[in-house]
């Protein structure tokens, strides 16, 4: 009788620690900021990659971030920063659920699976579109990486301006910023309405590829020696939305070219650079602005 007791006693004990646990909400490891790192895609018509791209942006500047990721229980929203001012936002965007592996995002009366997964402080979120058109069928690929922002939020430099380049004033060809052609890009800082001028030397017979490199949709327009004749122009032939002007000289002399955003509101920080050759640092085709507009993460696919 005294076994039995015993027996009985020490089942009621260890009661609570046979008992399954409550599983743990998957949300839980997603709420929280992410802060955008990486972005590849494929486009495929008939099942023929026709381009591609791999990207990589800023975690480790918060002028430079290319936005950031909240989830909170059951929304998810995207904020960005205006580094041309101490003002950002946080713009909802949709309610989640999440089904296994994947999150369920409600759009139109439909439900849509997107794919994620969590690795330490980093998030992978998968996103697949196939669709038919006149026989013709097109498919999306993009997988876009975030790593977990941990410090608080806004980040200081959110809610500071961002302060001008050393170049300036170089906003007319008189005050044109001099750039040695093979050296390391500059980095200059666009404003709305803001038109940046450069000078270079060209020799006869080179030719000469000017590019800006960032997250800013630029436009590069080329001018003589004079200022005054017009040579070319470019707005996405460089690296997605970047500018980028390949040109044979016949004639040596001081050169002259102007950067400006496509649009006027464009502002931020881009880099520009002038190197002998034909080739420059773009290592894919550039996309419309519709496609790089409509793509931008997955939530702003």
């Amino acid at each position: 009788m005294k076994q039995l007791f015993i027996i009985s006693l020490a089942a009621i004990i260890l009661m609570p620690a046979c008992e399954d646990k409550e599983e743990e909400d998957p949300k839980n490891d997603l709420i929280g900021y992410w802060i955008l790192a990486s972005e590849t895609w494929t486009e495929q018509v008939n099942g023929t990659v026709v381009d591609s791209s791999t990207d990589t942006y800023s975690t480790d500047d918060p002028y430079a971030f290319d936005g950031m990721v909240r989830f909170t229980a059951d929304s998810i929203y995207f904020c960005e920063n205006n580094v041309m001012s101490s003002a950002y936002f946080c713009e909802y965007e949709e309610s989640y659920t999440i089904d296994g592996d994947n999150l369920v995002i409600s759009e139109g009366g439909e439900d849509e699976m997107i794919q994620f997964s969590i690795t330490g402080d980093k998030l992978t979120i998968s996103f697949d579109d196939t669709y038919t058109d006149a026989g013709t069928t097109y498919t999306y690929q993009s997988a876009s990486e975030f790593l977990r922002y941990t410090a608080s939020f806004p980040p200081v430099e959110w809610t500071t301006a961002l302060p001008n380049d050393d170049y300036e004033p170089d906003s007319t060809y008189t005050t044109a910023t001099a750039i040695t052609v093979g050296a390391t890009a500059q980095d200059h800082v666009l404003y709305p309405d803001d038109r940046d001028w450069f000078s270079f030397p060209a020799q006869v017979g080179t030719a000469y590829a000017i590019e800006t490199t960032g997250n800013l949709d630029t436009y590069l327009t080329l001018y003589g020696a004079d200022v005054s004749t017009f040579l070319a122009d470019d707005d996405d032939g460089g690296n997605e939305l970047n500018a980028l002007i390949i040109w044979h000289w016949t004639t040596a002399g001081a050169y002259f070219f102007e950067v400006r955003g496509y649009d006027a509101e464009e502002s931020g920080i881009y880099a520009v650079s002038v190197v002998t050759g034909t080739s420059a640092s773009a290592s894919h085709k550039p996309i419309s602005k519709a496609a790089k507009k409509g793509r931008h993460t997955f939530i702003r696919r």
